[in-house]
């Protein structure tokens, strides 16, 4: 028995979060994904582990308290975890890492680089959290009248230990500031 043609197309199309799905339901309904959907045409409100979808325009992110969880993040960055654990576990930094981006597009470094600490705090793998923090050194290192050396050994550190971090961990994030 052969399947016909339209049930094969239909199965192969890939579905379109943004036009398919929150688009012609956004108005009726508060869509909640660890999915980045990357639309201007909502807003978006980040979760400890999420992002939510509504009416709107904009980002807001709900203050967090504690976030709880089952393993403590240096278990799973130190074990021999099969990838795709990791790759789960690293959704614990997304909030951190757009709050970083957030506050950093609005020159507010200071929070941004706090951000991106907390990041790695609850992702110790988190590569571009490090990364982000070390354009932050960079950034501060620039803007001194009188370098010392001490500061540049900080951001020379920083670079050493982002090398190191990259060489051993796959980068299981896309949300970095360049």
């Amino acid at each position: 028995m052969k399947v016909p043609d339209s049930l094969v197309n239909n199965y192969q199309k890939e579905l379109n979060l943004d036009d398919e799905v929150l688009g012609p339901n956004v108005k009726k309904f508060y869509f909640a994904t660890t999915t980045n959907i990357n639309s201007k045409k909502y807003k978006t409100i980040y979760l400890p582990i999420g992002r939510v979808f509504t009416e709107g325009h904009g980002e807001e992110f709900i203050p967090i308290k504690e976030v709880l969880h089952r393993h403590d993040p240096r278990l799973i960055a130190t074990s021999f975890a099969p990838q795709v654990y990791l790759w789960i576990y690293a959704n614990y930094a997304h909030y951190y890492l757009k709050k970083g981006i957030y506050e950093f597009d609005h020159n507010h470094i200071d929070a941004a680089e706090e951000a991106f600490y907390n990041a790695l705090k609850e992702v110790p793998y988190c590569v571009p959290a490090l990364r982000n923090i070390c354009s932050i050194e960079e950034i501060k290192f620039k803007r001194l009248k009188n370098p010392t050396p001490e500061k540049r050994r900080r951001w020379d550190d920083c670079l050493r230990v982002l090398n190191i971090m990259q060489s051993v961990n796959l980068d299981y994030f896309d949300q970095t500031k360049s």
